[in-house]
């Protein structure tokens, strides 16, 4: 018999991510069960309280491009995700004692922050603790951002209707801040050295596998780098868009409010096994795969979606841009190693990350004009699909002229040499 392997550490720490990312970010996604309750003690509009999730997009945006490197080279990624990811639960505390707007803006700005350091963080200290099936590991780790959401929906409510909307705000808060701290402290470890151990997939790997690629500076002065942030900019539009307006349009087609709230939550559970599918998929065919059939399921979604709003069409609908949730979670990953590799990659996925949400941002305010103007949907929704092509064709010729597709091309024509 074989000896048997010890137990992987790195399966903890994936773990770990997982409910970090649940709980996390399903901060974010429980927004819409508190506006109507926000709505009417604050005398705020609906364009208002849209302005929050701006924010919040703006402000992690924001956090990625100018302050996660610092503060990770500053503090490590384990204190910085610790003290500033607090920014998810924090945004939950304002909520419980928002009487006026201003507050709002601030959970938003306060959460934008916590986006900033739970994402990015994640992603690097995967990336250190896997080699082989790192694709597939991400994948199934940022699944939990939308599994979080079907624990946290069901649980406001419950609590809302209990205690009502602000103590509600407060409990959560409280509830996901301890999570938040107790599972980072006890089992997050940045890199396998900290427990003696190497990178999965280490003793497969070549030497020069472990660490490869190009420096930050390196690749911000290549024309990739440009090409893959606008990108992923427009990324930015397609998916949150419509996660954003997509009960606005049931509502106005005549949908009652539990069958939005039904057809959302089925959204949030197909988003989550499409984000686990994704990994295993750019595992195998590779980055640009994912990104087409991800882009190719939203906008075949969004067809079905305004063509109508029988059960059966919305259904489809939902499968469909369900299964594209990761083109907007995942591209930023997937892209910045095959681009660039893993050297710099702590200092190059925030800029990236940031960038969808940098697309977001506008996609909420440019839907919401659009609406305003023409009174439907269409216009709004279409111009998600045109963005969401216009991202694929840039992500596409990024990673031709990308760093490490020549590295692979002259160690090519070495080898055949």
């Amino acid at each position: 018999m074989g000896e048997k392997k010890p137990f992987f550490y790195g399966w903890i720490v994936a773990i770990s991510c997982f409910i970090l990312l649940a709980f996390g970010m399903g901060t974010i996604q429980i927004f819409g069960i508190f506006m109507p309750a926000i709505i009417q003690t604050t005398g705020a509009s609906v364009s208002e309280i849209t302005l929050v999730a701006s924010i919040g997009a703006l402000a992690a945006f924001l956090s990625n491009y100018f302050l996660v490197g610092p503060f990770i080279q500053k503090l490590g990624i384990k204190k910085s995700m610790l003290i500033l990811g607090l920014g998810l639960p924090l945004q939950l505390f304002f909520f419980s004692i928002a009487t006026q707007v201003w507050l709002l803006y601030v959970a938003g700005a306060v959460a934008g922050i916590g986006i900033g350091f739970v994402i990015a963080p994640s992603s690097i200290i995967l990336t250190r603790w896997f080699i082989e099936k790192r694709n597939s590991v991400i994948g199934v780790v940022f699944s939990g951002m939308c599994f979080g959401y079907i624990v946290l929906m069901p649980l406001s409510g419950r609590f809302i209707a209990n205690f009502g909307w602000q103590a509600a705000a407060l409990y959560l808060a409280i509830i996901v801040a301890v999570i938040h701290l107790v599972i980072g402290a006890l089992f997050i470890k940045e890199g396998p050295e900290q427990k003696g151990l190497k990178p999965y997939g280490a003793d497969k790997a070549n030497k020069d596998e472990e660490v490869f690629g190009v420096g930050l500076q390196k690749a911000r002065k290549s024309p990739s780098y440009w090409l893959l942030f606008l990108g992923i900019v427009c990324v930015g539009f397609t998916v949150p868009g419509f996660n954003t307006f997509a009960a606005s349009y049931w509502g106005s087609q005549g949908m009652s409010a539990i069958a939005t709230s039904t057809y959302m939550g089925l959204f949030g559970l197909i988003g989550g096994f499409g984000i686990l599918l994704s990994g295993f998929l750019a595992q195998k065919f590779g980055t640009k795969a994912f990104v087409a059939y991800t882009v190719i399921a939203f906008i075949i979604g969004i067809l079905v979606a305004l063509r109508s709003i029988q059960p059966g069409m919305v259904v489809l609908s939902v499968i469909l841009i369900g299964l594209a949730n990761p083109l907007y979670y995942n591209t930023a990953s997937y892209t910045t190693i095959d681009a660039f590799g893993n050297k710099d990659y702590a200092s190059l996925i925030g800029p990236f990350q940031g960038a969808g949400l940098l697309g977001a941002a506008a996609a909420y305010q440019l839907c919401a004009l659009l609406i305003d103007m023409t009174h439907n949907f269409v216009a709004s929704f279409s111009m998600f699909c045109i963005v969401g092509v216009v991202g694929l064709i840039l992500i596409f010729c990024g990673l031709k002229v990308a760093p490490m597709k020549k590295a692979n091309s002259e160690d090519s024509n070495k080898i055949s040499a």
